[in-house]
């Protein structure tokens, strides 16, 4: 490893000559893959990760060792290269991805992502891309820290860029900047805002107040850009209880989806109610232990049970194995049969000689039910 208990540096060279020190919180890290095609075939893809190893924001002394650190690492760099061989004679395309982070120790999204540049090498601006993102306040309180607040992404190169030589070399770390120009909306590719923890669904930004409990609110999508300002469209708004379950969701028209909890004496959820804006319910009763589902019931009042019966006589299943009785939707026997609620809710007539199979049967009311078993995973 480099700089191991001395001042020696130890580097990594990549197949497209570029330079890499081989510090010690890299280790395990990934350099360098490369794709073949087929067993002894030539390169099909190859790709070049370079990372950023920040200051330390912790240490400890150790006697007789160097220092024990603390660091942030992340990846600023992947070169890739592909084969072309749509003309005969292999030629190369070459992709770059850039990225920056927050390096201020003291900082409380020291450490993550600002911006992200996409381009070709050598960049051709009809292929760039340049995101920005930035971050909620954060509740040091709460250690609610790096909510996405913002992301745009235009058609520009990010500024402070640099490239390497050779180009798989990071040309500077840590550099990137918001572009100098961007001629908004046409060079406008997405942007988008994040709302949190705020039931009056408010659309000031930047969001003042930290986060208290992490919960997407709401969510803005720019949808037109007039007079040197976005216009937002809401696409999704939602509300949460005091356990942060989502009770109702909203979408980009306003419409509502309710979803309400059955807990038992101890607070653990036993089942689940979901109300579309038709007025159509869907339903779930779960085991509190585990949250799997026992019987699902659908918009038609279709039901699915689950669950672990003994084996019928003359049954053979293999251990672990769960069976599953199933309500189809109609499928009867004979022709010209109606649906009977008071029929159906009699339940299912399984044929002894064949578990698997429903008894046939002259009540024409009854739908087939069948118990499935299968293996469990």
């Amino acid at each position: 490893m480099s700089k191991n208990n001395n001042s020696t540096v130890v580097n990594v060279t990549d197949s497209a000559g570029g330079v890499h020190e081989d510090v010690d919180q890299l280790a395990g890290r990934e350099l360098e893959t490369t794709t073949y095609r087929g067993d002894g075939g030539p390169v099909e893809t190859s790709s070049v990760t370079s990372y950023w190893v920040s200051e330390a924001s912790a240490m400890r002394a150790r006697t007789g060792l160097s220092p024990l650190t603390a660091n942030k690492m992340a990846p600023i760099q992947t070169w890739t290269c592909q084969a072309v061989t749509t003309t005969g004679a292999t030629t190369w395309r070459y992709n770059q991805s850039n990225k920056a982070y927050d390096t201020s120790v003291g900082s409380p999204t020291f450490g993550l992502l600002t911006h992200a540049y996409d381009h070709t090498v050598p960049a051709n601006p009809a292929y760039d891309r340049c995101t920005t993102t930035s971050y909620a306040p954060a509740n040091a309180t709460k250690n609610i820290i790096g909510l996405i607040s913002q992301v745009e992404t235009v058609s520009v190169a990010c500024g402070g860029f640099t490239q390497g030589s050779p180009a798989s070399e990071p040309g500077s770390v840590n550099t990137l900047t918001a572009p100098a120009a961007v001629n908004r909306p046409a060079q406008v590719v997405s942007q988008l805002r994040t709302y949190y923890d705020d039931p009056t669904f408010a659309t000031a930004f930047p969001q003042t107040t930290a986060p208290t409990a992490g919960n997407v609110t709401m969510v803005r999508k720019a949808s037109d850009y007039i007079s040197g300002a976005y216009v937002y469209q809401t696409t999704d708004r939602a509300e949460f209880d005091s356990y942060g379950r989502a009770t109702a969701f909203y979408d980009a028209n306003g419409n509502k989806t309710t979803t309400t909890y059955t807990d038992n004496t101890v607070g653990l959820t036993t089942g689940i109610s979901t109300t579309n804006a038709e007025g159509h319910t869907s339903s779930a009763t779960v085991t509190p232990m585990r949250n799997l589902t026992t019987v699902a019931t659908d918009a038609n009042m279709v039901s699915t049970h689950r669950h672990e019966p003994l084996p019928a006589v003359g049954e053979s299943r293999r251990a672990g194995a769960r069976c599953f009785l199933v309500t189809a939707r109609p499928r009867w026997w004979g022709r010209g049969a109606r649906w009977d609620p008071v029929a159906a809710s009699a339940g299912p007539r399984l044929s002894p000689e064949n578990p698997r199979l429903p008894l046939t049967t002259s009540d024409k009311r009854r739908p087939v039910f069948e118990r499935v078993c299968a293996a469990q995973r």
